[in-house]
């Protein structure tokens, strides 16, 4: 498969019997950073076994959940001075921290973490927290191994949360910075290194040349991969920080996401931000802040380009697809009744949606 010699049986089981010392390992690891947790045994030497675990499989939540409890442990020792400023800061702040952190915990897909857990028990060893600078490093390790690791990025926002806390916020955010446009040199649609560079952003004390700045970069992705979704998704965010989302404004969007869907109509990521240019416009005219003649122009003009773009890749759905929505969205019958028409023909262009067609067909 692939160019790939598939494995007989006989080489399949040796594989599987090669392996199995490897895994009895492994599953001996888990098990002793699960039992730790269960007793709370927040020290150095537990530390040092969940960092192993996570190195060998970064997606183990239970770890990374275990290293934040050890870290936020009352009473515990071995700190150094940024830990000490980050501790003050954790404690002022713990009730909207510790909620904040378990709700994370659940949007990263990760299980929160156990609040109970975090109860010092007197009966245990002094606990130990690490530099969070330790922290960073088993992260970039962990994210090296697995850049769309869930666990790791979480880890790594809640490390940083907590440094941007103290004098060493700038340092911090500089260096995280440069490891995400290196990671976005190596694979630029990693959707997480996305989402947690937005993050960064959100912690710089830049203001609206921030926002400028990343709006700037966002273009430079995009035109480097007109194909780059996670960029035009950004895109989305940091417009509306840095423009009225006037029409002079949006039409310069429009320009630059025409080029992206002539030079690539099957890709769907370009179709997809012109929707929400679409939106956009619509909710101008609604919201009064704009001229609805106006953006029924636009609506109008963009369903001309579509219709020209399909008649040069007749094969295409989207520019289909694209100008059955412009033309209802103008609210005449006409309109509707060429929506219809367009509608009808997407169920040979793309007949695996062709119930879904039939009820755009339907709808009014």
């Amino acid at each position: 498969m692939h160019g790939r010699r598939r494995q007989t049986p006989e080489e399949a089981a040796a594989r599987r019997e090669a392996s199995l010392p490897r895994v009895k390992a492994l599953r001996a690891l888990q098990a002793d950073v699960v039992r730790r947790r269960r007793d709370r045994v927040h020290t150095a030497e537990s530390m040092a076994v969940a960092g192993r675990l996570l190195e060998i499989n970064p997606d183990v939540a239970v770890a990374w959940n275990f290293r934040r409890e050890c870290i936020r442990s009352p009473g515990s020792t071995g700190r150094d001075d940024a830990n000490t400023d980050v501790a003050s800061s954790v404690a002022a702040r713990e009730g909207r921290a510790g909620v904040a952190s378990a709700g994370d915990d659940a949007a990263a897909g990760s299980p929160p973490d156990d609040a109970e857990a975090t109860t010092a028990d007197p009966t245990r060893p002094a606990s130990y927290v690490p530099p969070l600078e330790d922290e960073l490093a088993l992260t970039e390790k962990t994210l090296r191994k697995n850049p769309k690791g869930y666990g790791s990025w979480h880890h790594r926002r809640w490390t940083v949360e907590r440094l941007a806390a103290t004098d060493a916020k700038e340092a911090t955010l500089r260096r995280e910075m440069a490891l995400i446009s290196q990671m976005l040199d190596v694979d630029d649609r990693n959707f997480h290194c996305w989402n947690y560079r937005r993050f960064v952003v959100s912690l710089m004390d830049g203001g609206r040349a921030i926002d400028e700045a990343e709006l700037e970069y966002t273009t430079r992705k995009i035109e480097l991969n007109f194909s780059n979704y996670s960029a035009w998704h950004s895109r989305t965010k940091v417009l509306p920080k840095v423009s009225d989302l006037s029409k002079e404004a949006l039409d310069r969007e429009y320009e630059l996401v025409q080029q992206a869907f002539f030079t690539e109509p099957e890709d769907q990521s370009g179709w997809i931000y012109h929707r929400w240019l679409t939106a956009q416009t619509l909710m101008g005219a609604r919201d009064g802040d704009g001229d609805d003649a106006a953006a029924m122009e636009t609506l109008r003009r963009e369903a001309g380009l579509c219709r020209e773009l399909s008649e040069m890749e007749p094969s295409s759905k989207w520019p289909v697809v694209t100008r059955a929505r412009l033309v209802r969205a103008t609210g005449t019958e006409s309109g509707r009744i060429e929506a219809g028409t367009e509608f009808a023909r997407l169920a040979s262009l793309d007949p695996m949606r062709v119930g879904y067609y039939c009820d755009c067909c339907a709808r009014r």
